[in-house]
C-alpha cells in the first residue's frame, strides 16, 4: 500500500534526486514524486516533451524546474517520523506539509504556476478568482485569507509575480510581439502589460528584450 505525503518541491531535476536521497535515509525506498509540470529554461522540441525525469538529466536539462505536491511513499509515518523527515528536508530548502492550510496554499500556487506558465490565462472566460474557487471548491476570500496567513502575501500578488516571470521567458527566448504576450498573460492591451512589467523590473518589456535577449544570444521565433 502506498501513502501520500506532500512536499513543496519546486526545484531542478538534480535537487529532485536530493529529495529521494533524504527520503531513503529515513527508510523510504520506493518514493514516487508526482510532477505535473516541468518548466524548462530553454525551448524544447516535440520529442523532448516526452522525456522522463531521468532522461531530462541525461539530456542536460538539470535546470528544468519541477513543480510537485504529491509524494507517494511505501510506509505510513508516525508523527515523530514526520517531524524528523521534515527537519531533514528543511536543511535542503524543502517543505514537508502536515497542515491542511499549507497544502491548500501549495495547491493554489501549483494551479497558478501551471496556468500562467502554460499560457492558459487567455483561455479562461471568467475572473481568475472565480476560476480558483471553482477548481478548489472554496470561497475565494477564505482561500485568500489562508494564503496570506501562510505566505504573508495575497494571491493576486503571487499571480502578478508569476506573470512577470513568464513575460521574462517570452521576451528573452521568443520573438512573440508585445501584444501577443500581453494577451497570453490575460491583458487586453500591451500598454497595461508594459505598465505591470515596469512596476517590477523597472524597465519596459521592449528594453528588457533588447538588453537580455541579445546578451544571451537566444531570442528565437515562436
Amino acid at each position: 500500500m502506498k501513502y501520500e505525503i506532500f512536499i513543496d518541491v519546486m526545484c531542478s531535476v538534480r535537487c529532485k534526486a536530493t529529495v529521494k536521497r533524504v527520503l531513503k535515509q529515513h527508510g523510504i525506498i520506493d518514493a514516487l514524486i508526482v510532477s505535473d509540470l516541468v518548466l524548462f529554461d530553454k525551448e524544447i522540441n516535440e520529442s523532448e516533451h516526452k522525456l522522463s525525469g531521468v532522461d531530462l538529466k541525461k539530456q542536460e536539462y538539470e535546470d528544468a524546474l519541477i513543480v510537485s505536491n504529491s509524494v507517494w511513499i511505501d510506509k505510513k509515518m508516525t508523527i515523530k517520523e514526520h517531524e524528523l523527515l521534515g527537519a531533514d528536508l528543511k536543511k535542503h530548502g524543502f517543505v514537508l506539509h502536515s497542515h491542511r492550510k499549507t497544502f491548500l496554499v501549495n495547491e493554489t500556487k501549483r494551479i497558478i504556476i501551471r496556468t500562467v506558465h502554460s499560457d492558459k490565462l487567455q483561455k479562461i472566460n471568467m475572473n481568475f478568482s472565480d476560476f480558483l474557487s471553482a477548481i478548489l471548491e472554496l470561497d475565494y476570500t477564505y482561500l485568500n485569507n489562508i494564503f496570506y496567513e501562510v505566505t504573508g502575501t495575497n494571491i493576486s500578488s503571487f499571480i502578478f509575480l508569476q506573470k512577470v516571470e513568464r513575460a521574462k521567458v517570452l521576451l528573452i527566448y521568443t520573438k512573440i510581439s508585445l501584444d501577443k504576450i500581453a494577451k497570453r498573460l490575460g491583458y487586453s492591451r500591451s500598454d497595461k502589460f508594459s505598465k505591470m512589467f515596469k512596476s517590477v523590473m523597472k524597465i519596459i518589456p521592449k528594453t528588457y528584450r533588447r538588453r537580455y535577449g541579445k546578451a544571451l544570444g537566444c531570442v528565437s521565433k515562436a
